[in-house]
């Protein structure tokens, strides 16, 4: 990255407005997107919180300022500088050679560059001591020693890594896409052991992965980790966000919530780097790196040792996780494993083929045929429509896809008798048809009369299974998506709002067996439970709010769940509704602490989502109507000012 070029973007965009500013970015980083989402976020943290940004700038300048001493030949404590190694943002790192009446060996000395010795960069400086302190893994850089030099400066004695960044090891060495693999391997298990520590590191790149001349990387610089569920400046998401743009993962760039998922994000990235140069890469490798570098964090792999065992399941040639499963897949990964056993079993095939003639032949085309249609019926027509549903003109071919695959399922659902894994899936497939052709909240085909059958086939498909295998938790999902679909349907696009809560009743009856098999449930569960008690709750709360409160402390409940099993920023909005909810009926009951506690709980949650995307007129609507509410229970006689925050937020008046 062009940091003087940022700077002169920046200071040109400053003096704009917001539109003109976009228009000017858009213009000047046409051909750097990266360039340009630097640029704006910095425009953004400028405006939502002037007083810390300038503080930034002016540690920043300080440190930029300060003059670093000539160390060289100086002593701290037993340890003597040889050389200085290397300089960053926040330190420097000499070579010193601890020289006393037990050791004589080098280490790397890193110390806190002057004019940063205080507020934020010094208690992060100290953090990443506290946090190397918890590390002891042969991947991981080792911490030794830490003090204070003569002029006050803290410093920490680390092992001295003799080696190159990753990426130079591996084109120095002309190592394979296999190698390479292996190494990252275990940079991942390095990760994943940091990660059961609770500490995120936040910039993994080549430079910060030393691969010794023995071929052992090492994971060094933890400067800008985030140690969970600290409440220092790594524990938090602060004004200041450290990061590398060419590996910072989306949620960084954009300030958002930094979970382990942004370090898997950033080892896609190194390993996207090192496969770049071998040749052509591999499928498999293609779809690991993808999954890996996924924008969705939900839809990464769910941790560094997933993707460290996929890594060693491409190099053992067995079937990676990363891509679609299927007979033909599993068994060419069989054969590049076990040649000489496959053309064994080739031979025996061939033969038994033969015996059976024509009619085998012609059954196992016809079983292709079937799970071909499959296939097509219930996901390739869906993607197609995801994939398309923006474009200008497009409803007539979403419209004959929609209607292609339900004539598909209907003909599959005829056949699906007794078979409990194609009947809940075909359930699934008609609630997702349902969407296309009628979910208010995307982009549909106004076909609501289509989405009520389309959903009554689910819902008869998934009772099905269930009338035989009570529990069947994908049969259960299935029912609850099916009853949830309905209910909006006939409740909330008809109105006809006494089926609409019956349907929902039904639904949250459903939502309570998957509750039961509470180790098998997924965020995604959580998810779909929270927001059927939720819309529950809104149509019993005009004429049993008592009845409505409970059914919307369970969706709080529940919302909690997926938060706590890998939720994402949905789960946060998530939150919104049934707060407001409970709100009102507090309100209604009277009990006016209640009713401030849970809207500025909302508050809290929409306040930062403005912060980040200003021109969001639904979340600007949304906290709008949740500050007016607060207004009135604070007793403010006029209307509540949207950037003002929690109980001074009333009129001065």
């Amino acid at each position: 990255m062009d940091w003087d070029r940022v700077q002169q973007l920046f200071d040109s965009a400053s003096a704009l407005s917001k539109p003109e500013a976009d228009a000017f970015l858009a213009r000047e980083c046409a051909a750097d997107a990266g360039l340009r989402t630097t640029v704006a976020a910095l425009l953004e943290e400028a405006k939502s919180d002037p007083s810390a940004f300038l503080q930034q700038l002016v540690e920043t300048s300080a440190g930029a300022a300060g003059e670093s001493p000539d160390r060289v030949g100086q002593q701290f404590g037993p340890y003597a500088i040889e050389r200085i190694i290397g300089m960053g943002g926040m330190g420097e790192v000499y070579l010193a050679r601890r020289t006393d009446a037990e050791f004589d060996h080098l280490i790397a000395l890193k110390i806190l560059r002057p004019g940063l010795a205080f507020g934020e960069m010094l208690e992060r400086f100290r953090q990443e001591r506290q946090i190397l302190a918890r590390l002891d893994h042969p991947n991981v850089v080792r911490l030794l020693d830490g003090g204070s030099t003569s002029d006050g400066l803290p410093y920490l004695a680390m092992d001295y890594v003799e080696g190159v960044p990753i990426s130079e090891y591996c084109d120095s060495q002309k190592l394979d896409a296999k190698a390479r693999c292996a190494l990252m391997r275990h940079v991942c298990d390095a990760v994943a052991y940091a990660h059961r520590h609770l500490i995120i590191h936040r910039d993994l790149k080549p430079a910060n992965i030393l691969v010794t001349p023995a071929g052992v990387p090492k994971l060094l610089d933890f400067g800008i980790a985030k140690l969970l569920g600290s409440d220092g400046p790594s524990g938090g998401e602060t004004a200041w966000r450290p990061l590398t743009p060419d590996y910072a993962s989306p949620e960084q760039i954009a300030g958002g919530a930094i979970t382990t998922a942004s370090d898997v994000y950033q080892l896609g990235v190194v390993l996207r780097k090192l496969l770049a140069k071998p040749g052509r890469i591999a499928v498999d490798l293609e779809r690991i790196v993808s999954r890996a570098m996924h924008v969705e964090p939900a839809r990464r792999y769910g941790s560094a040792q997933e993707l460290a065992e996929d890594l060693q399941r491409f190099i053992d040639r067995r079937p990676v996780l990363a891509r679609p499963d299927s007979v033909f897949y599993s068994a060419r990964k069989w054969i590049e494993r076990s040649p000489l056993a496959a053309t064994a079993v080739a031979a025996a095939l061939l033969s038994a083929a033969i015996g059976a003639g024509v009619s085998y032949d012609q059954g196992q085309r016809a079983k292709r045929r079937f799970e071909q249609v499959r296939s097509l019926s219930s996901t390739f027509i869906f993607e197609f429509d995801e994939r398309i549903r923006d474009l200008p003109g497009s409803l007539t071919a979403r419209a004959y896809a929609v209607d292609t695959a339900i004539r598909h399922l209907d003909s599959l659902a005829k056949e699906a008798g007794g078979d409990p894994s194609l009947q809940t899936e075909l359930a699934a497939a008609y609630v997702t048809a349902s969407k296309i052709q009628a979910d208010p909240s995307m982009p549909n085909l106004g076909k609501p009369a289509l989405a009520i059958a389309s959903l009554d086939k689910a819902i008869q498909l998934a009772n099905e299974v269930l009338r035989s295998q009570p529990d069947h938790l994908p049969a259960l999902r299935a029912l609850c998506a099916g009853l949830r679909g309905r209910a909006l349907m006939v409740g909330v696009v008809r109105r006809q709002r006494k089926e609409g809560m019956e349907t929902y009743r039904q639904a949250a009856a459903v939502a309570d067996r998957m509750e039961r098999q509470q180790a098998a449930l997924t965020t995604a569960d959580y998810r779909v439970i929270s927001e059927v008690h939720t819309r529950l709750a809104d149509f019993l709360a005009p004429a049993t709010p008592a009845e409505a409160k409970g059914h919307f402390e369970k969706a709080l409940a529940m919302n909690a769940r997926a938060l706590e099993t890998g939720g994402n920023n949905e789960d946060r909005v998530g939150r919104v509704a049934p707060l407001v909810g409970l709100a009102r009926i507090n309100r209604d009951f009277g009990n006016t602490p209640e009713v401030v506690h849970q809207l500025e709980a909302a508050t809290a949650i929409l306040e930062p989502m403005l912060a980040a995307d200003p021109n969001s007129q639904r979340t600007r609507r949304q906290l709008g109507l949740v500050s007016q509410d607060l207004a009135r229970a604070l007793g403010s006689p006029r209307s509540f000012h949207i950037n003002q925050r929690g109980r001074g937020g009333r009129d001065s008046a």
